[in-house]
């Protein structure tokens, strides 16, 4: 993208022309890119969101690690041809989006458990892991999750407590 801004993907760009990234409380954090396809009009063979973006600071000296700024799967592309140049928009979430994907219907009836072991049990369906920075909390009757995704009960529970929750972006 620039002198110290690295990007990752499979996805052959040429150049970036618009780069924006949002990372805000309670919302999957996003990075939206527009650029330009190497290859022109022939580059029309991209199926649609997959893979990953990572988005590297590079490394200001030769022994030290380039540092990642963002890395989260594609959730949208669009292709456009023009005069022979193929322009692509893409977006990429966090790795929360994953917590997103279905709805599921349980319930927690341990009066003994905190807010935060419900919170880390569900997420841990999807293999995901929180950190929870408010007071230990128990659960003041049985929890329901009934017809939510992952995400909106966690959301739900972290207002239990006044609380919200912020994505990983990497």
């Amino acid at each position: 993208i620039n002198q110290e801004l690295t990007l990752e993907t499979d996805i052959p760009f040429q150049s970036v022309y618009e780069f924006r990234m949002t990372w805000e409380i309670n919302e999957h954090a996003e990075m939206k890119i527009k650029g330009i396809l190497e290859g022109g009009e022939n580059e029309t063979s991209h199926k649609g969101p997959q893979g990953i973006v990572k988005l590297l600071l590079k490394k200001e000296r030769e022994h030290e690690m380039s540092r990642v700024l963002f890395c989260g799967p594609i959730t949208y592309t669009d292709l456009k041809q023009n005069h022979g140049i193929t322009y692509i928009e893409l977006k990429a979430q966090s790795p929360s989006v994953k917590l997103d994907y279905k709805k599921l219907c349980c319930s927690y009836q341990k009066q003994s458990q905190t807010y935060a072991e419900v919170m880390k049990d569900i997420i841990r369906i999807e293999n995901g892991s929180i950190i929870c920075t408010t007071e230990a909390k128990s659960t003041d009757g049985p929890l329901i999750c009934y017809k939510e995704t992952i995400w909106e009960f966690v959301k739900r529970l972290a207002s239990h407590q006044n609380s919200y929750i912020i994505p990983d972006i990497i």
